[in-house]
């Protein structure tokens, strides 16, 4: 099952945990993303590995990440009916921090939807 989240609610527990509850909200939603994606034969690497990788490539390997992720969640969106934004466009968004917590419960909440019914 995938859980629907609120994304006020995310973005105040990642400001009142300064960025920790980010973390834990993102590591759930990655592996949300690979129960929604099953049988398309990729996996989206765990979060905290991104997280240290992009660090490590000084944010480059992020944008690679992000645009793996919407790319796999718009290919899962034609399977299930669903209207998603492009990697480009998901990796965009994802840099802007209050819009990025709108924009993923918004499309998981979809997924969540389509594939707990």
């Amino acid at each position: 099952m995938i859980e629907k989240r609120n994304w006020v609610t995310a973005l105040l527990l990642s400001i009142v945990t300064c960025g920790i509850y980010g973390i834990i909200f993102l590591y759930k939603y990655v592996n949300d993303v690979n129960k929604v994606c099953e049988g398309d034969g990729k996996t989206t690497q765990n979060y905290i590995v991104a997280m240290l990788l992009t660090a490590i490539t000084c944010g480059i390997y992020g944008f690679i990440y992000y645009y793996g992720i919407g790319t796999r969640l718009e290919e899962a969106g034609k399977r299930y009916g669903i209207s998603c934004q492009s990697g480009i466009v998901y990796m965009i968004i994802m840099f802007v921090p209050i819009y990025s917590f709108y924009y993923l419960c918004d499309n998981m909440n979809k997924f969540a939807d389509a594939v707990n019914a």
